[in-house]
């Protein structure tokens, strides 16, 4: 589920623009510009994995210990995969597509959802704490099976924060794009 929130966020964002034109050019505020690229890969996200946990649960059979933090939980997820996502898309542009994709390889390898993230080289293991995914999975593994704990708490903080910073980013690199540069106003043409 971790994972599909991330490859969710990704693919929303290669159908989406991280920053309107139109709203730069018409001298919205930098926030608002952020807001409103983020925002509706979000409702979608939060979509997505509300029908992603009635499958799991109606179709795959997982009994959800604590079904309603269960869906605030990936709705915080999702918030947080998105705006990570939307702030490398906005502040990098092509780059930043690629680099959600190393994101996500790191994730997968350090967040101790496939397995014991102990069992990585010990270069990878700090990424294990800083990366959201990690949080993700723990975050899911109580409420899914054993219910609610006070770890979940320190979970959603975390995504919290990557929520928080990936909007920063997001605002700044819609600052960033406010200054037009030449090619930018009059691109190549190409035959």
């Amino acid at each position: 589920m971790a994972l599909s929130a991330w490859v969710g966020a990704f693919v929303l964002f290669l159908l989406l623009r991280p920053l309107s034109v139109r709203a730069l050019a018409a001298g919205a505020s930098s926030l608002r510009v952020a807001l409103g690229g983020w925002l509706p890969a979000a409702a979608l996200g939060i979509a997505q994995m509300i029908v992603l946990l009635g499958a799991v649960s109606l179709l795959v059979g997982i009994d959800v210990a604590h079904p309603v933090g269960a869906v605030g939980f990936l709705i915080v997820t999702t918030l947080a995969f998105t705006a990570v996502v939307h702030a490398l898309n906005a502040y990098f542009g092509a780059v930043g597509k690629f680099l959600a994709l190393v994101v996500l390889v790191l994730q997968l390898v350090t967040a101790g959802g496939t397995f014991p993230w102990q069992t990585i080289p010990e270069v990878l293991q700090p990424l294990h704490h800083i990366l959201p995914m990690t949080y993700v999975v723990d975050g899911l593994r109580e409420l899914l099976y054993t219910g609610a704990s006070a770890s979940v708490a320190t979970d959603v903080a975390v995504l919290a924060a990557y929520t928080a910073g990936g909007l920063l980013l997001s605002t700044l690199a819609a600052r960033k794009r406010r200054v037009w540069t030449a090619s930018a106003l009059k691109p190549e043409l190409a035959l």
